[in-house]
């Protein structure tokens, strides 16, 4: 048989040598023939013509031949080649013993390159489905492994290299917890419409998984289409999709419900302006230099809700909780169905205040004026004088005197004994328009009966 082989090798070297040879002659008559032909004018042009088209037949029927026994000797070759399969899907099998042990793996998908090698024929009719990846899982305990990639292929063909011929496989006990479900509405609305779910059949999920996968679910989105919603409320079915903290899909977690019913409308949007409410003041050494807020706000609702809406209100900001410049987060508020739009960014308003300078000054006891003193009551004071602080700026300090204060303390109701009682401070019109303030000031008297 090898004997035949080399026969049949003799034969076709000798085929393509004829080939070759026969080329190259034809060549070289084809350019006598050119010489030939460029002396002789018009005629000379006109069998140059008939040269070239019978030249250029005979160039195709020469790569016809060629191509032809080229197949031939292909066809009875058939040597051999490798080939290589990109991205093959790595089985795991026995993924029950696993799941009977409360293990889980943290990625359940892995991809290899395989290459193969073996007859041309064979290697090109195979298929990557041909090639079989496999893991068995119930060799490895928790915990990080590398394993090895067992790789089964046609008994035609032979695996001469797997790349990666080790994966990572890590095993971790499963653990199971509850995440929200959120709606995500997909699709456009018109700009003066919001899409809004307004119930749900299941609010709180429990997902079940390797601890790393459980750890990467942040909630589960319920995927509604809005362009099927309209003002009225209508049910809607949707698949439960755990997603990560940015709405990536999270692999490899079970859900304890995979799918809910929403009830989901469109809202109207309407722009309405913003009142700011305070209460409570400043401390006595900070002074309000200002409030920003917007002006308007957007807000949502259905429709019959929101028209008659010309303007919102904020909760209540505390003053007395503002010791520095800062930025509150406004809450609006709001009744019945009506909330911030979506496409309302945060509310936000910015206090500024500024710290003032301050000063002490001290007064007589006896210069303190007593209002509604009963007649059978005197009153001595424990200290002799009162120290009262005052804050402003430093230009305005420097220019109040203690004249610009009275001092009062109202004696109504007062008998016999000792107490603390508040010293009310009275400033003069200079003293307001200065924007001064004043500490609470107290003062320990003893009311005694006259005799």
């Amino acid at each position: 048989m090898e004997n035949n082989k080399s026969l049949e090798h003799k034969k076709n070297g000798e085929k393509e040598t004829e080939i070759k040879n026969a080329s190259a002659s034809y060549s070289d008559e084809m350019n006598n023939a050119d010489s030939a032909y460029a002396g002789n004018g018009f005629e000379g042009r006109i069998k140059k013509n008939i040269s070239d088209k019978k030249r250029y037949l005979n160039m195709a029927l020469s790569l016809i031949i060629a191509v032809g026994l080229w197949i031939f000797v292909v066809n009875n070759e058939n040597p051999t080649t490798k080939r290589v399969f990109a991205s093959v899907p790595v089985e795991f099998l026995n993924m029950s013993s696993l799941k009977e042990a409360d293990m889980a793996l943290t990625n359940d998908t892995a991809h290899i390159s395989v290459k193969i090698e073996g007859q041309r024929s064979a290697v090109i009719a195979l298929k990557s489905t041909d090639i079989v990846a496999t893991v068995d899982v119930s060799r490895y305990s928790e915990g990080d492994n590398y394993v090895d990639v067992n790789v089964h292929v046609p008994s035609s063909v032979n695996v001469v290299e797997i790349n990666p011929a080790q994966i990572p496989l890590s095993i971790e006990r499963v653990v199971t917890e509850d995440r929200d479900v959120k709606v995500r509405f997909v699709g456009s609305v018109p700009d003066n419409k919001e899409a809004v779910g307004v119930d749900l059949s299941t609010e709180i999920v429990s997902v079940s998984g390797a601890k790393s996968a459980v750890a990467q679910v942040n909630h589960l989105s319920a995927e509604i289409d809005a362009n099927k919603l309209s003002e009225e409320i209508g049910e809607f079915s949707a698949a439960l999709i755990p997603v990560d903290d940015v709405g990536n899909p999270v692999r490899g977690v079970e859900v304890s419900v995979n799918e809910v019913t929403v009830k989901a409308q469109l809202y109207g949007v309407k722009t309405v302006g913003l009142n700011v409410k305070t209460i409570g003041s400043l401390a006595d050494n900070l002074e309000l230099s200002g409030i920003e807020s917007p002006e308007t706000v957007k807000i949502a609702g259905p429709v019959n809700e929101i028209s008659s809406i010309n303007e919102i209100s904020s909760q209540q900001i505390d003053l007395s909780e503002v010791t520095a410049s800062k930025e509150i987060d406004l809450i609006p508020d709001v009744v019945g169905n009506v909330k911030l739009a979506s496409s309302q960014a945060k509310v936000k308003v910015t206090v500024t205040v500024r710290k003032l300078e301050s000063r002490t000054l001290s007064y007589a006891a006896d210069n303190i004026k007593l209002l509604n003193l009963a007649d059978d009551i005197d009153i001595k004071f424990s200290e002799e004088t009162v120290s009262i602080t005052i804050y402003g700026t430093e230009a305005a300090l420097a220019a109040i005197s203690s004249s610009d204060f009275e001092m009062l303390v109202d004696c109504g109701g007062l008998r016999e004994g000792t107490a603390d009682v508040p010293v009310e401070v009275k400033l003069s019109e200079l003293a307001e328009e200065s924007r001064i303030n004043v500490s609470l000031v107290k003062i320990n008297l003893t009311a005694v009966i006259k005799e």
